[in-house]
């Protein structure tokens, strides 16, 4: 069984920093402009998952996945690039109330810069 980390950056192999590619530079600079987020939203059917579960879950995707552990910087030149970042990602847990509780908090969400 492969083993759940508790802290994004043990065990980390790979770290990233780079430049950004002109895509992506684009879409920083509209960023800059006009902030864009996501939300993800998953329904977990079944039987219980714990919160610590669903954490120590998240945790073993950015170990896995260096773009899930970075964050832009702008260098000394001007220019944004990634660097690593220790900042777990955050989780909130909304418990299903009623078919539709979920749009609420995605809108209240949505509301912060």
């Amino acid at each position: 069984m492969i083993e759940v980390l508790t802290k994004a950056t043990e065990n980390v192999a790979i770290q990233m920093h780079r430049e950004l590619g002109p895509f992506e530079h684009l879409l920083w600079l509209v960023d800059q402009w006009t902030s864009r987020q996501f939300i993800l939203v998953a329904r977990i059917e079944g039987s219980s998952i714990s919160v610590k579960n669903l954490q120590a879950a998240l945790l073993q995707c950015q170990r896995r996945h260096p773009v899930l552990r970075a964050t832009i910087h702008v260098n000394d030149d001007g220019s944004p690039e990634f660097i690593s970042s220790s900042a777990p990602i955050g989780l909130t847990v909304v418990r299903r109330v009623n078919d539709t509780r979920w749009l609420l908090e995605v809108e209240t969400q949505l509301a912060f810069p």
